[in-house]
């Protein structure tokens, strides 16, 4: 379900930068890349720095998220008003619509997929009911290739991974996650006893 969530959230994303223009895709597709990247590569030392924020049940998943946007808007912002607010760069109708929808709907992907990443980070899996109703499992692979890709050009320990990464952020999430008994012979229709 996760999955087709994010298909047509990025089509959505698509449809509307299709009409924008595929120089208007590429700032979105870039600033939504480089927030992402920080966010999941400065959350080691946010544990680090801030441990009490991530102690409680999806903290790690608000601090992250916390990240995510204050780089997002930011990027957005400079973009704004050294980019797209100052220029515009005509190129062919077809190249701008279909430029433009193709990259759009990655960006769409990318942003919803690190979404997914988050739910993921959050006390909400550990909820039966919920995770098999929901099927909170993220595409990580989206997210996997473009840190790795940023990786490659900005970061400094050029061994360490996304997935690796993605790994240790999920057994953070899951030490904080409370631990919810249940028992699978109880009706959830009827009333505990008193």
């Amino acid at each position: 379900m996760a999955f087709w969530i994010t298909v047509l959230v990025s089509l959505i994303v698509a449809l509307i930068y299709s009409r924008r223009g595929l120089y208007e895709a590429l700032i979105l597709a870039f600033n939504l890349n480089l927030a992402v990247y920080l966010a999941l590569y400065l959350a080691p030392t946010l544990v680090n720095r801030v441990p009490t924020a991530t102690d409680i049940p999806g903290g790690l998943s608000l601090a992250i998220l916390l990240l995510f946007g204050s780089c997002f808007g930011i990027l957005c912002v400079v973009s704004f008003f050294l980019l797209t607010g100052q220029y515009t760069v005509p190129l062919a109708k077809m190249l701008d619509w279909l430029g433009g929808g193709i990259t759009g709907f990655a960006a769409g992907f990318l942003g919803t997929s690190f979404l997914a990443i988050i739910v993921t980070l959050t006390p909400i899996p550990g909820i039966p009911d919920v995770a098999r109703s929901m099927e909170v499992t993220p595409n990580t692979q989206m997210v996997s290739v473009a840190c790795d890709n940023t990786h490659r050009w900005i970061g400094f320990d050029r061994q360490f991974k996304a997935t690796e990464l993605l790994a240790w952020l999920e057994e953070k999430a899951e030490e904080t996650r409370p631990a919810l008994v249940v028992d699978p012979n109880s009706d959830p229709n009827t009333a505990p006893d008193n």
